[in-house]
């Protein structure tokens, strides 16, 4: 979100599972209005997703089963109005106002993208005693000290986690400190963001699927690599 003064633009909306940071709130907005009359506030839609990093190559995490259960104990809906007033919408992995998004539909059958938070859960619970952590686990969040969204972002998520047995333990750090953590792998599980300057598969995909230098959590599967390198020719 950015402040204009000076001008007559009418503001612009559009509410996103990702948000540029650091940014304004809602509320935040409102004060600025208040106390500047000739004041605009242009808002855009960013490509700056706000992302879960889980390092799959490390235990529990290899199990497809407990990553399951961490993404179906988030309420997404409920972390967007904890930090961010609501001005979130859920997403897949492509920005929510693309052409190359999820329909709702197909994002409501994804591990914790149903409309039932409790049902969620309770299938969490089973996934994890299912892969043989049926008191849950200890584990640790990786994140940065600023922008303020991130540490009130981690906490949500701990806090989320709790409810399915999963401890985790917030480790906030500066960005230096955090990069020399997530470049040789270092970590559980890291809430970072990404900015990317158009809405194109190959550069999320290019990151986050399939072997890169962003990849920090380095996942991997050959299926999705060899669907990647075939669209990539693609006009």
């Amino acid at each position: 979100t950015q402040a204009v003064t000076g001008t007559n633009r009418e503001p612009y909306s559009h509410r996103l599972l990702v948000r540029e940071s650091p940014a304004l709130l809602p509320s935040e907005a409102g004060v600025l209005r208040r106390e500047m009359k000739d004041i605009v506030i242009a808002e855009t839609p960013t490509l700056t997703p706000q992302i879960l990093l889980l390092h799959w190559e490390r235990e529990p995490f290899k199990d497809i089963r407990v990553r399951q259960a961490i993404s179906l104990a988030i309420d997404r809906k409920a972390l967007g109005q904890a930090v961010w007033e609501g001005y979130l919408a859920v997403s897949g992995p492509m920005a929510p106002f693309g052409k190359w998004a999820l329909s709702a539909e197909e994002l409501a059958k994804m591990p914790g993208y149903g409309p039932d938070p409790e049902a969620n859960r309770a299938q969490a619970r089973k996934l994890l005693a299912e892969a043989g952590l049926p008191q849950g686990f200890k584990t640790s969040i990786v994140a940065r000290t600023s922008p303020l969204d991130h540490v009130r972002a981690t906490e949500f998520i701990g806090g989320e986690l709790s409810k399915i047995g999963v401890r985790a333990e917030i480790r906030l750090m500066e960005l230096a400190s955090v990069y020399a953590v997530l470049g040789p792998g270092n970590f559980d599980m890291a809430y970072f963001s990404f900015g990317f300057p158009v809405d194109d598969p190959d550069l999320v995909f290019g990151v986050h699927f399939i072997p890169s230098p962003r990849n920090y959590n380095k996942y991997y599967n050959p299926r999705v690599a060899e669907l990647f390198a075939k669209q990539a020719p693609m006009m």
